[in-house]
């Protein structure tokens, strides 16, 4: 079985425009792809919990 692992910066994703962003990136690139993918948030404990 294979998959892709897609990787999220949560700096880059802080606001919701900047989120919606990657995770359509994301999807766009799954139907290219036309394999499962799963997306993983990094650096998530650099953010502040306002922020979250």
């Amino acid at each position: 079985n294979c998959f892709i692992l897609n990787i999220l910066d949560a700096m880059l994703a802080n606001s919701p425009s900047t989120f919606l962003s990657s995770l359509f990136l994301a999807e766009a690139i799954e139907f290219k792809l036309k394999e499962t993918q799963i997306n993983v948030l990094n650096k998530i404990d650099l953010l502040q919990n306002k922020e979250l």
